[in-house]
């Protein structure tokens, strides 16, 4: 947890929280640590290349080439979404499970709450989602989250533009565990969401027919 605290000196990031397996304390001891990241508009990939940094040189980063019995313990920051970008295009029930079962390290401005304002439609699939989640679901945006007064600050802006294009540069191609879109990356070494879906459509059949 005190890798979260560290991050706070990047002043973009308006959250930080667990996704994955240890969200639902379903974790082993040779899992990594999934986080889950929302920055400003317009600072995702400045901010991705400073958590690199800071992971690499606490030795927590999971990186492309290690194996599963060498990630124990490691970070491996597999979504990072900007703050105007937070509603998920795909909508079902694995990933309204992915979306609720986040838990937050700590966070800015509310942001929270219009995460969840932005993917209501989770509820829809998990309607009796644990209370603490639906009270979080009722606060009020707050007035600040799309003040972005970092916007006006031509160098940070030009931080950014480096940022991505050395990052698009060294990673070269996309493979299938990533996906880079308009203010939100993901990355995922082991994405399960089409396994598990696919067992799950297989024990519903089962169960209706």
């Amino acid at each position: 947890k005190y890798i979260s605290i560290i991050f706070k000196i990047i002043p973009w990031i308006k959250l930080v929280g667990i996704s994955g397996s240890l969200a639902m304390m379903g974790s082993s001891k040779t899992d990594d640590i999934d986080l889950f990241v929302i920055t400003s508009k317009k600072r995702i990939w400045v901010t991705r290349l400073m958590l690199i940094l800071i992971t690499s040189l606490t030795g927590l980063r999971r990186t492309r080439r290690e194996k599963q019995l060498q990630v124990n313990g490691k970070i491996c920051i597999n979504l990072i979404l900007e703050e105007s970008n937070l509603a998920q295009n795909k909508k079902n029930i694995y990933l309204a499970h992915e979306v609720l079962q986040m838990k937050i390290l700590w966070q800015r401005d509310g942001v929270y709450s219009l995460f969840l304002h932005a993917n209501d439609w989770a509820f829809k699939f998990l309607p009796n989602w644990k209370s603490s989640v639906l009270e979080i679901r009722k606060e009020k945006k707050s007035t600040n989250s799309f003040a972005y007064k970092n916007g006006k600050n031509n160098l940070t802006s030009v931080m950014e533009n480096f940022s991505k294009n050395l990052q698009l540069k060294i990673m070269g191609n996309p493979d299938n565990s990533e996906r880079i879109e308009k203010g939100a990356l993901y990355f995922h070494p082991e994405d399960k969401g089409v396994k598990i879906l696919g067992e799950y459509k297989k024990r519903l059949n089962k169960l209706l027919s």
